[in-house]
Formats: C-alpha cells, structure tokens, sequence
C-alpha cells in the first residue's frame, strides 16, 4: 500500500507539472514576433532552440535546424539549412562532435557558440569504434536541468553582445527560466524518488548527465557506440549485468529503429519503452515539458 500510494503521489506532481508547462514555457510575455525589429540566430537541436526562444522572447527569432525525429548522428544539412545558419548572427550547438557537422555547414564559424560555458563535463563512457563517437566528453549535458539553467545565462549573455539594448531584458527571461526549471527540478526529483533504485538499461549512451542529476541507476547500454551493434563479448558482459542488476526495460528513443534490440530483449525477458533525449514532439514541445516527460515514462515503467 504504501508503495502504491508512493506512486499515486508521484503521478500527481507530474500531472501538475504537465498542466502549467505551457504557461511557464513563455517566461515575460507571449512570443509573439514583430520580425522587423529582432535579431536571427539558429540552433541545431530542440532544446537549444526552445531555450534560446524562452530566453529570446519577443526580441530574438530562432530558427531550428535538426528537425525532430532526427538523430544528430546521421544527420547532414540541406542547402536550406546552410542558408538559415549563414542568415543567423548567433548559432548555438552543443559541440563535442555531436553537431559538429555545423562547423563544415556555415561560411563564417565565428558565429557558432558552444554553449557548455561553466558545464562539468561528463567523461564519454563510449567503449567502441563507431565513427560517431563522441571523443572524449559526453555531449549530453543539457538533460540535467542544472546544466540548462547555466546554458540560459549563456544564451542571454550572447543575445546581450548583439543587443546590448535589450540586457536587462534577456538576464530577466534567463532567469525566469532559471527559476522554473529549477522548481521542476525540485519536484521531479520528490516524483522520482520510488525508482531512484531500479535498474535500466538504455540503447544509446544519452543519459549519464539526467540519472546523475536525478539519482537513477543506469545500469548500461546496449550500444558501445552511438550506431554500433555489439559483439559477443560485449552481449555477454550486458546479459550478465542484467541477471545480477534484475533489470526489467530497456529504453530506446524516438530517432532510434528498435529492430536491433527486439531479439535481446526477447531472450532477456526486457520490455522496450521509449525516452526521449531531443524532444519537439506533442508531449515535449518545451524544456520542461521534455524532462517531465522522462521521468514520467521512467516511473511508468520502473515502478512497479
């Protein structure tokens, strides 16, 4: 009872979470745009594009370019996309070879802002020889709601280098967005206390920065590398965690096939759900709603 009750409690904050997401999504005011008197800068994942836009508020227009649904690992830009960065004055990425396709994209790379200013870096905990490793820091830091409040303020001080006018406007709307995602922080980590100590397994290595944040075991992935199947040795190392951990699901995501984990997860008696690293979908069309909707999926399935 007391378990159920547990989850019953963390469901209702979720709830409630989901419901004010959209009216917390737009800090100052509605984003409304009067395109003659803003400023153009691009970004190249989701997140980067709903925090920049969160920040930017009436005053910036922010243009996407990977579309969601995509990965970041395969993608390549149109000549549409190069347009779009070359048009922009700012162009925010999250480096560490995860969008660097950007850098060969745009005629001017002075542009590009890798926004990790004050971020502590994970160390990659890829172990193959996928050509879309990360190197040597694992790009995914914008899952942990701390690292986003840190990529706001380095948005806002970008915007004010090419806007000076509007300073005290952009440092207002970051933290606005500070503060909100910060209280989500807070009540996710109560809604997510009853799994803290369940076992999963990921396909892909894009959640070391939001278990660390949230207190989660992440027991492994199936992907040495980002795109590499395993091999025997590595299966067995996986099949053997999973006994001794008492994993139950692994989790893919929304830009990755699952055909390459529904065999394993058949043998090893594994749900497959879905978390998703990138968002922009009807669920998580802003940054909070995003990390809701992780912790949501993770309770769902972990808590049982």
């Amino acid at each position: 009872m007391k378990r159920i009750l547990a989850k019953l409690f963390s469901l209702i904050i979720l709830i409630g979470m989901f419901a004010c997401t959209n009216e917390e999504r737009q800090p100052i005011e509605d984003l409304t745009l009067d395109t003659s008197d803003t400023i153009s800068v691009s970004a190249t994942l989701y997140p980067l594009y709903d925090i920049a836009r969160q920040i930017g508020g009436t005053k910036v227009e922010v243009q996407l370019i990977l579309p969601p649904g995509e990965s970041p690992h395969t993608f390549s830009p149109t000549i549409r996309d190069k347009r779009v960065l070359d048009n922009s004055e700012k162009i925010f990425i999250i480096g560490h070879l995860l969008d660097d396709w950007v850098v060969s994209s745009v005629t001017d790379p002075s542009k590009i802002v890798i926004v990790d200013t004050n971020i502590s870096l994970l160390p990659s905990s890829q172990s193959g020889d996928s050509e879309h490793q990360h190197g040597e820091s694992d790009p995914h830091y914008w899952l942990d709601p701390r690292n986003a409040a840190l990529i706001s303020r380095t948005i806002a001080n970008e915007y004010s280098v090419i806007d000076s006018e509007n300073t005290e406007y952009y440092q207002e709307q970051a933290a606005l967005f500070s503060k909100s995602v910060t209280k989500h922080f807070t009540e996710l980590l109560v809604a997510s206390e009853s799994i803290q100590e369940k076992p999963f397994f990921t396909v892909h290595s894009s959640w070391s920065y939001f278990s660390e944040a949230f207190n989660l075991r992440h027991a492994g992935t199936f992907e040495p590398a980002s795109g590499e199947n395993p091999g025997p040795r590595y299966l067995k190392n996986m099949q053997d965690s999973i006994r001794k951990e008492g994993v139950t699901v692994i989790f893919s995501e929304p830009q990755l096939s699952t055909t390459s984990i529904n065999a394993f997860a058949q043998e090893n008696n594994l749900d497959i759900a879905i978390l998703d690293p990138i968002g922009g979908m009807a669920q998580t069309e802003s940054y909070q709603e995003l990390i809701s909707f992780n912790i949501k999926t993770l309770i769902e399935y972990l808590d049982e």
